[in-house]
């Protein structure tokens, strides 16, 4: 009997943590297959460089011909990061609820993901939440990185103007 109650304890157990193996599910269980993590790993990357307010690997991640709020404009999407990680403080940026679908076999993706970013600045806290769509392209000019960064509206899929990164003055 008591070894029956054991092996019922260690099956229950293994059903909840799982065997150890990503059975196609990341870290942060997700649910993409190891063809969709490699997108979603850029966006993650980005997350990690703004809350480590480097923006020397942030800058690494986005393409000179990204996309920022419906046009191109890598100095502006550029200059108001900079501007962000320079003047803010305590900056966690989190992102959840993480979707990968492909437009160009694997080399290019839309990543759409919740966010929300909480910072400090002038010894105010303040908040972001916005839904976001990345376009990720894995063979611009051999470098892989952002090549479209926009707020979208999740009932309709529009895109909209992002408010970040912020402007702080």
């Amino acid at each position: 009997m008591k070894k029956l109650l054991l092996l019922v304890i260690a099956i229950s157990c293994l059903a909840l943590c799982g065997c150890g193996g990503s059975n196609g599910i990341d870290h942060s269980g997700n649910g993409l297959n190891p063809d969709e993590q490699e997108f979603a790993d850029i966006v993650y990357a980005f997350q990690k460089a703004v809350n480590f307010q480097n923006i020397d690997d942030a800058k690494n991640l986005i393409l000179s011909e990204v996309i920022y709020n419906k046009s191109y404009n890598y100095s502006l999407f550029v200059g108001r990061l900079e501007n962000f990680l320079e003047k803010a403080e305590d900056i966690h940026f989190d992102i959840s609820g993480i979707g990968v679908d492909f437009i160009y076999e694997d080399k290019i993706a839309e990543v759409r993901a919740e966010s929300q970013i909480t910072y400090t600045y002038n010894n105010d806290r303040r908040t972001i939440e916005e839904c976001f769509v990345f376009t990720i392209n894995k063979e611009y000019q051999s470098n892989t990185g952002i090549q479209r960064f926009q707020k979208y509206n999740p009932n309709d899929g529009s895109d909209v103007i992002s408010a970040f990164p912020p402007v702080l003055e």
